[in-house]
């Protein structure tokens, strides 16, 4: 899994954890069980995607980085010393839009408005930041409100 660095500036660090599945005994249906913070058929896990939204939107909610620095903070499309197959030569990471698109599903209750993924990520942001906490604060909500909604992923 992809957990963020400690500071805000400090790059994301990668961790194993264990997600376990049982199988009912009457039905024979299964369920995993996992970390609040562990999205299933994710890597990244929902602190780590709160972390680079914030970095990538604009002043004053988030930094307002370009891509390839955002790339470079989350671990994504490092240097190259070798050409690797089929690579285009360009920034191919679509996780931060495809995750603003889930997000009416982590969150149902969170209206998003805008038309990029960067000002609707804005919006969301926005929504977390209401109270004390900042950033991390945000992400603390962020993780209760999907953990509350009890959404199934």
């Amino acid at each position: 899994m992809v957990l963020p660095g400690r500071g805000a500036d400090d790059p994301v660090v990668l961790v194993q954890t264990w997600v376990r599945r049982f199988q009912c005994q009457r039905c024979d249906g299964t369920c995993s069980v996992s970390p609040p913070e562990v999205l299933p058929r994710h890597i990244y896990t929902l602190p780590a995607i709160i972390l680079a939204w914030f970095r990538a939107v604009d002043s004053p909610l988030g930094d307002g980085r370009d891509d390839a620095a955002v790339y470079a903070r989350m671990g994504v499309d490092r240097p190259l010393t070798t050409q690797e197959a089929g690579r285009a030569g360009h920034r191919r990471w679509r996780s931060p839009a495809r995750w603003v698109a889930s997000a009416a599903g982590w969150w149902p209750t969170r209206p998003l408005t805008g038309t990029t993924w960067r000002r609707q990520a804005a919006s969301l942001l926005l929504g977390f930041l209401a109270g004390d906490g900042g950033r991390d604060g945000a992400t603390r909500r962020a993780v209760s409100a999907h953990v509350a909604g009890g959404t199934a992923m």
